[in-house]
């Protein structure tokens, strides 16, 4: 299972927040990816995520581990190769989630549980080497990250624990989650970007090529005491009838900003969703 936790995917999900691309000329050259879930219980889980190409909203994926919702929103890819993508991509979610379950099981962690992925590439100017990143947060907190000079996972300074340790130590065993994973950030994900992001493919995705801000708010109940009944199109979250609050994935703390465990708290204690 271990083995297989951090799939090298050219498509996960970036940042879900105002995504706002200036003229093209100006725009960044990266492929950023964020996936964001969140466990009621090692059983239970709730997706989201986004990614976005040269500041482009390109992708979003949203739902129950057991039915998640995928969508390529630029036609980067031909029906069948999204298919395939797709495929993997369900694949890749559903590891992941035996991912918590096996440390849970080794280790023990407290749920409710937030976890946020953060990945990517950045093209620099001309002669400088790409910036590749993938940072891990747990409940808001930095958790670990990936150092691709070492092809090595370590553990956040303030995030030492039990939990941690195993997490990294498993990770480092294999060459999938520590070599494959950096010729995947350096490689496969600025090749990417070098072939989707130029002048005309971004004037195509973005029509006039003068500008494009997308924002993606999904804003949904959900019910994870008796598993996932049908959605209904209203401003919140709710986890069983313990837990409420409302998640806006436009304004996703950033890495190092502290979540409440409480989870009662208010939309704004949470530093989630814009004022209005």
């Amino acid at each position: 299972m271990l083995t297989t936790l951090l799939p090298l995917l050219p498509l996960l999900f970036l940042p879900g927040r105002a995504l706002c691309s200036q003229k093209v000329s100006d725009g960044p050259r990266d492929l950023r990816m964020l996936q964001v879930s969140y466990f009621r219980s090692p059983s239970q889980v709730w997706y989201q995520g986004n990614a976005t190409l040269g500041g482009i909203l390109t992708h979003v994926l949203e739902g129950p581990g057991h039915n998640v919702t995928i969508q390529q929103l630029q036609p980067l890819q031909e029906p069948e190769s999204w298919e395939l993508t797709k495929n993997s991509l369900e694949a890749y979610l559903k590891e992941f989630q035996g991912l918590v379950q096996v440390v849970h099981q080794e280790r023990g962690v407290a749920f409710p549980l937030i976890v946020r992925c953060l990945l990517g590439c950045e093209l620099p100017p001309e002669g400088s080497r790409a910036r590749v990143f993938f940072e891990v947060a747990v409940n808001g907190s930095s958790f670990m990250s990936f150092q691709p000079e070492t092809a090595s996972w370590i553990a956040r300074p303030q995030a030492a624990s039990r939990v941690v340790t195993y997490t990294v130590e498993q990770l480092n065993k294999y060459n999938r989650t520590r070599y494959e994973l950096r010729e995947f950030l350096q490689d496969t994900c600025v090749q990417y970007v070098q072939k989707h992001i130029t002048t005309h493919n971004l004037k195509g995705m973005m029509g006039s090529g003068t500008g494009l801000c997308v924002e993606w708010v999904p804003g949904k109940w959900m019910d994870l005491k008796d598993g996932y009944p049908e959605q209904e199109e209203v401003p919140g979250w709710q986890f069983g009838t313990e837990y409420t609050h409302q998640t806006c994935v436009n304004q996703l703390p950033s890495f190092g900003e502290e979540i409440p465990q409480d989870l009662t708290q208010t939309k704004d204690s949470l530093g989630m969703c814009p004022s209005s």
